[in-house]
Order: structure tokens, then sequence, then C-alpha cells
């Protein structure tokens, strides 16, 4: 049974930063947390990504995201030294990484907004779209997958694709939740991706987890393959990390 565990009048639909007053796509709308029949929590309802992602704000200022952002490309350098297809990574900052390690890869990026340049990529303007990735090719995502509303569909069709690997990294949800930042759960990040859940979909789907990381509390590395699917039906029980979260934003909001 589905339970609303909060409701807000008004949210941001975006949280770019940007210049000059609120246009209509910057607009605040109604919106709720919502716990479904598996016991996975999910920010709703779901959105346009266009109306979300305004402009390129995957900047990963500060030493964190720099020394994240240098042991991924590290983490994706001991499976790939050739081709890498980066889904979401328009910003470049994986792909800045990863030329101080190896110039001589190969690199296409596929994002919606994407500032990277560079002489040895290509760049697909747009929405990730399946027939983008050929079989062998090695896959990477970098905070990408909490961005996606259908999950199981996109693991789904990327793993009929045949990748050779799909190398991923995103938050830590758990400790983003018991650490109260706020990013925790919001429309850019519509659903809450305990370790717990990714370990159950991605068998869901047809992928075998080779290796993962842990990087401080901040993000787990996944490096993962293409296997037989097994189903296996689970129910969660994250409720509780998401009341408390909300417990404290809403007595700081109040205080």
């Amino acid at each position: 049974m589905k339970q609303t565990l909060f409701n807000f009048e008004k949210f941001p639909l975006s949280v770019c930063t940007q210049t000059g007053p609120l246009t209509e796509r910057e607009r605040l709308v109604p919106a709720w947390i919502e716990e479904d029949e598996q016991g996975l929590v999910n920010f709703l309802p779901y959105v346009d990504p266009k109306d979300i992602y305004l402009s390129q704000h995957n900047s990963s200022i500060g030493q964190t995201w720099q020394d994240h952002n240098k042991l991924f490309a590290e983490f994706v350098h001991e499976s790939e030294k050739e081709c890498v297809v980066d889904v979401g990574g328009g910003s470049g900052n994986i792909y800045k990484s990863y030329m101080n390690i190896n110039s001589q890869v190969t690199w296409k990026v596929i994002d919606l907004n994407p500032t990277i340049e560079g002489d040895n990529v290509t760049v697909v303007r747009g929405l990730y779209s399946s027939e983008l990735v050929n079989k062998n090719d090695t896959v990477i995502t970098s905070h990408f997958l909490e961005h996606v509303i259908d999950l199981p569909n996109f693991l789904q069709n990327l793993r009929d694709r045949n990748p050779k690997y799909h190398i991923f990294t995103l938050p830590n949800f758990v400790k983003y939740a018991q650490n109260n930042y706020a990013a925790t759960i919001m429309f850019e990040h519509p659903h809450f991706l305990t370790e717990e859940y990714l370990d159950y979909i991605l068998a869901e789907t047809g992928w075998e987890v080779i290796e993962k990381r842990h990087y401080k509390d901040h993000s787990i590395f996944f490096k993962t393959k293409p296997t037989t699917i097994k189903k296996q039906p689970k129910s969660f029980k994250h409720k509780q990390y998401i009341v408390d979260f909300l417990d404290y934003m809403t007595l700081r909001a109040t205080s």
C-alpha cells in the first residue's frame, strides 16, 4: 500500500543556478514524497527532464569532488583504455581527470547540455538513447543514475546493447540522508537509491557487480557487466531514513 510521507505546497522544479528573474520553466510546483508497495521512497510527480536541467550545472566544485573525479577516472582506467561512452558527462569532469592518465582514449559524451570540448571527444547533444551504445562499448555514468526516472528500464535497455562494462558512480544515499544533505531527494533525485536497492535492481535487469568501492560518505563506485537476469522479489525498509531526514529539515525550516 502506498503511503504519502510528506507534501510540499511549493517546491522548485529546477535547482539550476540562474541569473535574472524566474521564468515559467523555473517555477515552484506542488510535490510529495511517497513510499510505494515495495518500500521504495520516491519524489513525485515525475516531470520532463528538460524542465529540470535548464543548463549544464554539474560543476563539481571543491576538493571532495576533485578527488572523487580523479579516483573514479582511475577506476574506469583499470578496465578501459581505448573507448569510453560517457552518458551525462557533458561537464567534462571525468573526461578531464581521465586525460591526465591516458590521453589516447576515444571518448563519446551524451548529454542534454554539454559544455565539454576536446580533440578526441564526440559530443551527442540530447537525451540518452540506447541506440547510441554499441556492443562491447564501455559505458560510464557519473552521478547520472540517480537522475533517471525509470531506472529499471534504463538498465535493461543498456544491458540489451551488450556493452563490455557499465562503470558508474552515484551518491551514497543512506549517508546523504543521515548527514541531512538537502540533495537527498528532490525532482532531480526522484528515487532514494540505497546500495541495497542497487544490488537488487542490477540483478533484476541482468547486471553482475564485478567490483564496488566506497568513496568517503559521498559516493559508491560500481563496475558491472551484462549477465543473466535474476528475478528475486524483495521489499525494502527505507522510510525511516527519509522520515528522520524530513524531521530535521522541517525543524531547520521552522527554527
